[in-house]
């Protein structure tokens, strides 16, 4: 099936979406100004339930340093919503390798001028499982697809993108 970016799609129109309080995924349509400039404050997270986060003592590995993040679908730089439905609990290393490698890709986009039309969709391995196994990530642009990931949730460096 052929994915294109509408010339007339909306920026910014997202639908992040949960299940029984689990996040599910996040569809949207990027725009370049929808990109946060570098530096820019970071959502402040600490208020919003994240089904399956650990503890804070339990989620420590030492001061400043956590297993778990409480990681966008649709990422903070690109505006995404700090909203449970567009939050799940990630591993650190799942969202500072292989989510951040497809999320560069999205920004070159973005800081060139195109539109990206983003897909985030979480995988549970159990249906009464709290975390998500792993996000199906798809990005497209005008010229085509931009990249079709899957990420898994654990505590391995992944290369992908």
């Amino acid at each position: 099936m052929s994915q294109h970016i509408e010339p007339d799609a909306v920026c910014g129109a997202s639908g992040p979406c949960a299940l029984h309080g689990r996040s599910q995924g996040a569809i949207a349509v990027l725009c370049p100004s929808d990109l946060k400039p570098t530096g820019s404050k970071k959502d402040d997270l600490s208020g919003v339930p994240v089904v399956g986060m650990p503890s804070p003592s339990a989620n420590s590995v030492r001061p400043g340093v956590s297993y778990f993040h409480k990681t966008h679908i649709i990422g903070d730089k690109f505006s995404g919503d700090p909203v449970a439905e567009n939050l799940f609990a990630g591993h650190s290393r799942m969202n500072l390798s292989g989510m951040k490698r497809c999320e560069r890709k999205m920004i070159k986009q973005l800081e060139a001028g195109n539109s990206v039309l983003y897909s985030g969709q979480l995988s549970y391995a159990d249906p009464s499982d709290q975390r998500p196994d792993a996000i199906q990530m798809k990005a497209f642009t005008k010229a085509g697809p931009l990249f079709n990931a899957r990420v898994q949730n654990n505590d391995q460096w992944q290369q992908t993108c």
